[in-house]
């Protein structure tokens, strides 16, 4: 994939940009739609103005956990045919979705420039949110890489089995040959507790280490909870359904670690770009099965 330099804008245009969080997983099934409606309800309760985009574009789901029915969406402003306050559907007072309905493809995934353009339009259409946040598609394709590129941050989700650490390894790897300065973040999705969050981040940046003498820092961690199973069953947030359990917690110190300010909270945190992994770990475990060389 070539690198593509995406620019804020023209130095002579003056706005307020908000922020843009990407979103990523390298496989499926890793809760990373749930975290992405979990995150921006969290955000809209502390005050902030948040735009949540469904950047699944073939599959979808964020207007189903929501149980929001939108009328327009993600194709309809990426047409022009609509504006982005058109094109939304408020979720609550502070949140509003910019859905993608399956089957209503804005642009194919190999379609560089129309993502590149997405980003760059959305840091100037969006100026009324303080967050803007990419819910996107598993995996890796050429316009998520792109978007993600153009993003301010990215929360690489995982959980803790072998195959979501290997394939979200390949995605970082992918990440950091684009563009080594992205500001890419490890996130633990479904934990026990806080010694198996510690275990999958050590095995995460040793093989990162071994393989590319960088490590993501790690952003922290979301409990397993049956609680966030209640609430998609529910069509509802975590923060409406259960306010005060742990998972509901968890998402709290996640958004508040990502705000301006804010500070890594969550055990584990340890941040040290250059500090040495010693663990040893089977062969299968720190094969590099990176993808794209």
């Amino acid at each position: 994939m070539s690198k593509l330099s995406l620019k804020r804008g023209p130095e002579s245009v003056r706005y307020t940009s908000p922020q843009l969080i990407s979103i990523v997983s390298g496989k499926g099934g890793v809760g990373k739609s749930i975290v992405a409606y979990n995150l921006a309800t969290q955000f809209g309760s502390l005050g902030k103005k948040v735009l949540l985009i469904d950047a699944d574009f073939r599959f979808g789901n964020l207007h189903i956990l929501a149980n929001s029915n939108c009328k327009d969406g993600l194709r309809d402003y990426v047409s022009g045919e609509t504006t982005l306050a058109q094109s939304v559907t408020m979720l609550s007072g502070n949140v509003a979705l910019l859905a993608s309905v399956s089957g209503d493809i804005p642009f194919e995934n190999d379609n560089v420039r129309a993502a590149a353009d997405l980003v760059a339009r959305l840091r100037r259409d969006a100026s009324r949110y303080d967050l803007v946040i990419f819910d996107h598609s598993s995996g890796i394709s050429e316009a998520m890489t792109v978007m993600a590129q153009g993003s301010d941050l990215c929360l690489l989700a995982v959980v803790p089995e072998l195959a979501s650490i290997s394939d979200a390894y390949s995605l970082f790897k992918l990440f950091m040959q684009v563009n080594k300065s992205l500001d890419c973040r490890l996130l633990i999705n479904r934990c026990q507790g806080e010694e198996e969050a510690v275990f999958v981040r050590t095995k995460f940046s040793a093989l990162a280490e071994k393989f590319m003498s960088v490590t993501p820092i790690f952003q922290g961690w979301i409990e397993e909870s049956t609680e966030i199973k209640s609430s998609v069953a529910a069509q509802k947030a975590l923060l409406a359904v259960r306010p005060e359990c742990p998972a509901t917690d968890s998402f709290n110190r996640l958004a508040i670690s990502l705000l301006p300010g804010g500070s890594l909270t969550n055990p584990g945190s340890d941040n040290s770009q250059t500090k040495r992994i010693t663990n040893k770990m089977a062969p299968a475990e720190i094969k590099d099965v990176g993808i794209y060389g």
